[in-house]
């Protein structure tokens, strides 16, 4: 489920900006929120729109437009998604370059002073594009934020870009992306086996870890060693992000030098998961008993 909402003009200024940002956000949360139960595992859910900021007024060269960039939590009173912003500079003249200049101002978690300005001149019928990463850059480099923060999978920073332009005649417009991740009728469980060739008193060490956003059952793991019936481990339920370690496993040749064997969580299929095609992991081991 897609939607966009496009305006290419916005004659109202920064307060219908404002408007219609709410009403894209308002539209995402009827989306994350609805009360139906889907009969799918999961689906994505994202929204994009943009809109033209038009200055009034005697700075009628200063524009203002809105940033949004990264991931809220759950305690954020947005709605969970990851956020994306990108704000463009257009020159529309066909024969005149303008001088720009923007800056980022931050005013979330935090309300730092505003950076100082990037300058350029943009030729005719030319423009620049200031996205998440270029934002984050700018911040760091004014120490309004920490350096490892510029990838944009960082936490949520909101703020403004100030612009100004030597002409009026210079167009800003933001466009802008939310997607929330899964939307689930119910939260789905991630069984993901593991394995150690490192022996512990004699036998292999094997565990079951939870990747999912649900709570799983008790459910049953396997492992078999080639040329041996596999043998089953009774797997306690999981809580999301949890895992479970096993007794070591007894090896079928104490002396061999190799061994091969797969674990299979969830062997017998009890669970719908998110990813089925992680439920078996093969392992080849190669090591000199008591060495």
């Amino acid at each position: 489920m897609f939607g966009k909402l496009s305006v290419s003009e916005l004659r109202s200024g920064r307060k219908g900006a404002i408007v219609v940002a709410a009403l894209g956000i308002l539209l995402l949360q009827l989306l994350a929120g609805c009360d139906t139960k889907p009969e799918v595992t999961g689906v994505g859910a994202g929204l994009s729109f943009d809109i033209e900021y038009v200055p009034k007024g005697p700075d009628a060269n200063v524009y203002s437009a809105k940033y949004i960039c990264g991931e809220t939590k759950t305690d954020h009173p947005l709605v969970r998604a990851v956020y994306r912003s990108e704000i463009s500079i257009v020159n529309p003249d066909d024969n005149n370059s303008h001088e720009v200049s923007w800056r980022a101002a931050f005013v979330y978690p935090a309300t730092p002073p505003a950076t100082s300005p990037e300058e350029q001149f943009i030729g005719p019928f030319r423009g620049i594009e200031i996205n998440c990463g270029d934002i984050r850059k700018k911040l760091s480099e004014a120490d309004q934020q920490p350096s490892h923060a510029i990838d944009d999978d960082e936490p949520l920073i909101k703020g403004y870009i100030i612009v100004n332009a030597s002409s009026n005649r210079i167009r800003v417009t933001g466009a802008y992306t939310a997607l929330h991740k899964q939307i689930h009728g119910n939260q789905i469980v991630d069984l993901v086996p593991k394995a150690s060739c490192e022996l512990t008193d004699g036998g292999i060490v094997v565990s079951v870890l939870n990747q999912g956003e649900g709570n799983a059952p008790a459910t049953t793991t396997e492992i078999a060693f080639a040329g041996n019936p596999p043998i089953s481990l009774d797997t306690p339920p999981l809580a999301p992000g949890e895992e479970t370690e096993f007794e070591p496993v007894p090896l079928p040749d104490p002396d061999a030098q190799s061994v091969n064997f797969t674990v299979t969580a969830d062997a017998t299929g009890q669970v719908d998961e998110s990813n089925e095609g992680n439920n078996q992991l093969a392992v080849v081991c190669e090591f000199t008993p008591g060495g």
